[in-house]
């Protein structure tokens, strides 16, 4: 798939709020700007959520969902595997000054799309990015189940975004 946020945005009227469209691989991922993010098969835990921005959440300010997924996520990591994260104004999450994941928070019609690519099984040497990145398996030498992973954060996004609970899986 080239990006889950990508197919969620042209899916998006047919999608409900707490679907959750995962993906095994990347190859056309998005960040800030012109920022492209590659991830080869089984080296992260990718996933894109939707949320209706018509509910609860006040979705004026983006930017600060945008912060708030960071910080969500990077208290997951810390609890989860016990690395010490930290959340990146506005839309990474580092350990170790390196970088272990990136959120792209979009509007699409009357919803949210919040992507997220966790680095877990990545091997940050195969990115040709110099050392900037690192993953789970790089600093704790054990696999993930990144579909699992996927799904568990997804549920603490929407806890924390909407009264929902969790979507159908859109597996691409």
């Amino acid at each position: 798939m080239d990006s889950t946020n990508t197919w969620a945005r042209q899916e998006i009227a047919r999608l409900a709020e707490g679907t959750i469209v995962t993906a095994r691989h990347q190859t056309g991922g998005r960040g800030r700007g012109s920022n492209r993010w590659v991830c080869p098969p089984g080296g992260g835990a990718l996933f894109s959520l939707v949320i209706d921005r018509r509910k609860e959440w006040d979705f004026s300010d983006l930017g600060r969902l945008s912060v708030d997924a960071a910080e969500i996520t990077a208290k997951f990591i810390r609890d989860k595997w016990n690395l010490e994260a930290v959340a990146k104004v506005p839309n990474d999450v580092m350990v170790f000054g390196r970088k272990i994941c990136g959120i792209l928070v979009e509007e699409a019609a009357d919803k949210i799309i919040v992507g997220i690519g966790l680095n877990t099984d990545l091997d940050p040497a195969l990115l040709n990015i110099g050392g900037e990145a690192t993953s789970v398996y790089a600093l704790r030498q054990q696999r993930s189940d990144n579909e699992g992973i996927a799904l568990e954060l997804a549920g603490l996004l929407l806890e924390r975004f909407t009264t929902s609970k969790p979507g159908p899986l859109e597996d691409r």
